[in-house]
């Protein structure tokens, strides 16, 4: 029998499957990012694309000036997009995007999409996804921005975006993500933890207020998915014993939070039990002989990845929306195993 401290070895060939589909995600949506988004990047420049409103950025910046009753600074001024690639015809979508540098070396990317309506009055509602080591901006395209990514390479509105109810900065964290870089060439910025991924959130939100004091006294929430279960309390707490700028936070918003490994496998398993998709004694077997205090690694392990093959593995369903209408016949499980054997 494994001692205690292994109790996590039955989870890597699982978790190992997710996190292999959430960076090939990541990799799969860089390409398409990038050509529909109009950013500035040392070294770089802009995406050549017609705007999407016939309008200049000085119109631009008095226009949004108006929404927000308030001056932009110099700096968000230089952040707010005039023209998105692919962009319905007459878009209103107000949105900046930079850079907010938290150290000597660190570049931290976000972007801001307004809220619809009257943004003055809305919340703000920061965003990061999990992972770890997922881009942001994934949150923006796939789940609930603005818009949807279409197969012609242009956009769709999506009438459910979050930028409904509240003013949405999604930025891409720790540094190395997405647009996030660092100029460290000996590598130690990328080196990063719970605790100084919430000192460089925090630090990434005391920038953001200083280009965008408007929002400095605004609601703020922090939301984020799945290792967001770790980033925002840790934000939180760091906000809550550290913060001198007056930040109002109000909320916390996590949605499939990872917290604790073996608690986060048995919520899945207990999730795939509950639907029907893995069979009766798989389950109860693994219910018995991996959730107590010494389990048989090997063994654990053996039937974590036979559910996960039982549910299809990260290639035929969507393990973040287990209700969807699906059915396969592309799973293929020996019957013959006797897991209480």
């Amino acid at each position: 029998m494994a001692p205690a401290e292994d109790l996590t070895k039955p989870l890597l060939g699982t978790k190992k499957k997710a996190w292999l589909a959430a960076r090939f995600a990541v990799l799969s949506l860089a390409g398409l990012l990038i050509s529909i988004f109009f950013l500035v990047h040392p070294g770089g420049g802009a995406v050549d694309a017609p705007e999407a409103l016939d309008e200049s950025p000085a119109a631009r910046v008095r226009r949004v000036e108006a929404l927000l009753a308030t001056p932009l600074s110099e700096a968000a001024a230089g952040d707010l997009r005039t023209t998105l690639p692919g962009a319905p015809a007459g878009d209103e979508t107000v949105q900046f995007s930079g850079y907010v540098r938290i150290s000597e070396t660190k570049h931290m990317f976000y972007l801001l999409v307004l809220a619809a309506e009257d943004p003055a009055s809305k919340p703000l509602a920061w965003w990061s996804n999990g992972g770890p080591g997922c881009s942001g901006l994934l949150g923006y395209a796939t789940e609930h921005g603005p818009y949807r990514p279409m197969r012609d390479s242009t956009l769709s509105a999506f009438p459910y975006s979050w930028n409904n109810a509240a003013n949405m900065l999604y930025v891409e964290s720790p540094v190395g993500v997405g647009y996030s870089y660092t100029t460290d060439e000996t590598g130690e910025d990328l080196k990063s933890g719970d605790q100084s991924v919430a000192k460089d959130n925090y630090d990434v939100l005391v920038g953001f207020f200083e280009r965008h004091p408007h929002f400095a006294t605004s609601d703020l929430y922090l939301t984020s998915e799945s290792y967001g279960g770790h980033y925002v309390p840790t934000l939180a707490r760091y906000i809550v014993d550290h913060d001198t700028t007056g930040m109002n936070l109000v909320g916390l918003a996590v949605g499939n939070p990872y917290t604790d490994p073996l608690e986060n496998m048995r919520g899945m398993v207990g999730a795939y039990w509950g639907r029907s998709m893995i069979p009766f004694p798989l389950y109860h077997a693994w219910d018995d002989e991996c959730t107590g205090s010494t389990i048989d690694a090997a063994k654990c392990e053996t039937m974590g990845l036979a559910m996960f093959e039982y549910v299809g593995g990260d290639a035929w369903i969507d393990y973040y929306g287990l209700d969807y209408g699906y059915c396969s016949d592309r799973v293929n499980v020996s019957a013959d195993n006797d897991w209480r054997g």
